[in-house]
């Protein structure tokens, strides 16, 4: 029994020297010791990481409507950024509805630049889904594109908005539905 109080003891002022070493020991020589770690991030088993603007990160949906007798549908406000911020716009996509024999002619979203200009996106127009594959006899169009542009929050806060331009007026009331992605960044 008195084997194991001395064994006790000693380990205890082992632990004891051991923090004390551990708070007193300079910055240089913890540094030589943390340099002695390596992460090796291989291909073949990449450790996934989170980029740090994915905590800033937005994504906004809206829709708006061709009335009949319109060619154009416009959402005023898509998504506002904030007042001192920049929206770093990755993608931007839209499924649209239209009258059959009609396509958009132009799809767009737009804002203010960082430079205090107002700026247009035109996205690309696919061809339509096939009717054969949907409810209706409307010809539904799907756009999506990956890009890497800056709307500006200014000093108040400004919005981003969406256009499509169809290149015949439409008969009856039909859709289109825009959602942007990105994260913000400080200005």
């Amino acid at each position: 029994m008195r084997l194991l109080k001395q064994t006790m003891a000693v380990l205890g002022c082992l632990v004891v020297i051991a923090v004390v070493v551990a708070l007193v020991a300079p910055k240089s020589a913890q540094a030589v010791v943390s340099t002695m770690v390596t992460v090796i991030n291989p291909s073949s088993q990449p450790v996934f990481t989170l980029d740090a603007d994915a905590h800033n990160s937005f994504v906004a949906s809206d829709g708006c409507a061709f009335y009949k007798g319109s060619s154009q549908c416009v959402i005023p406000d898509l998504y506002t950024v904030p007042e001192g911020d920049i929206a770093v716009i990755d993608s931007v996509s839209a499924v649209c509805s239209l009258v059959s024999g009609t396509s958009p002619s132009n799809i767009s979203v737009a804002f203010t630049s960082p430079a205090g200009v107002m700026v247009g996106v035109n996205l690309p127009v696919n061809p339509p889904v096939p009717a054969t594959t949907l409810p209706s006899s409307d010809n539904y169009f799907q756009i999506y594109q990956n890009v890497k542009t800056y709307a500006s929050g200014g000093t108040s806060g400004n919005p981003i908005q969406a256009y499509v331009n169809a290149n015949g007026v439409q008969t009856s009331y039909e859709t289109c539905d825009f959602t942007i992605s990105g994260h913000l960044a400080p200005q």
